[in-house]
């Protein structure tokens, strides 16, 4: 709900992993502990709550593509194969 504003079911944890990012809204380096789920969307209810936040639906190709991060990549990649 926070980032997406999307109801959902049937989360399962893939994994989680830690990566370093620099918050330009505080001016510092942070460390993040990122957790992986899978799950089933069921219903908008919002908008994103963050302003660079959207939902797209795209195939497994692109989305191992558009990620931002090695991390997500390698979860995606592990997901999809």
């Amino acid at each position: 709900m926070e980032e997406t504003g999307w109801r959902i079911s049937a989360p399962r944890r893939l994994g989680a992993f830690r990566r370093f990012v620099f918050m330009p809204e505080y001016g510092i380096w942070a460390e993040k502990l990122c957790h992986i789920y899978d799950a089933r969307p069921v219903r908008q209810l919002s908008a994103p709550s963050e302003p660079d936040h959207e939902t797209r639906v795209m195939t497994p190709k692109d989305a191992v593509k558009s990620v931002g991060n090695d991390g997500d990549r390698l979860f995606l990649k592990r997901y999809f194969s």
